[in-house]
């Protein structure tokens, strides 16, 4: 409305239209400017939001990774307490069968000592109970024979 009021009313002249064109231009880059300048505001803001976020998990990784070394580390030491446990167990184990089969061997040793000992003796009362009844019996017949010799005239 201001162009057409300094040409009378009229239409636009080349110049009005050359002078229209520049200030839209002008504007143009004003605004272009602005956008860009505002867009790598947003973009330097979104960049630094990203490292820092990158930064926090980067960080919260390492802790993690931190945690689960630990995690492995002390399940490794558990698992080789475990093991020597279990080892010490069965050498317990083995050395307790062992003494139980070497009482075992000595208490079946002495038994059968026991035994040939109770054979011996039971075979030495006998002989000398078959001895004592034999001499006995010796005797009497002896004595018998003495006294039946006697009877007869022997």
């Amino acid at each position: 409305m201001l162009l057409r009021a300094r040409n009378g009313g009229t239409c636009y002249t080349n110049e009005m239209y050359i002078q229209a064109e520049e200030m839209i231009k002008k504007k143009e880059a004003e605004l272009l400017k602005k956008y860009n300048e505002e867009l790598e505001r947003e973009k330097l803001k979104l960049q630094q939001q990203f490292e820092e976020d990158m930064r926090r998990i980067q960080k919260e990784m390492k802790a993690t990774e931190e945690e689960l070394r630990k995690d492995l580390e002390r399940y490794q030491q558990e698992e080789a307490e475990a093991e020597d446990e279990m080892k010490e167990l069965k050498e317990k184990m083995k050395a307790f069968l062992q003494q139980q089969e070497e009482m075992k061997k000595q208490k079946e040793e002495e038994q059968k000592r026991q035994l040939e000992e109770y054979k011996a003796k039971t075979e030495r009362i006998r002989y000398d109970a078959e001895d004592s009844i034999g001499g006995v019996l010796w005797k009497f017949w002896a004595w018998l024979t003495g006294r039946i010799g006697k009877w007869v005239g022997y």
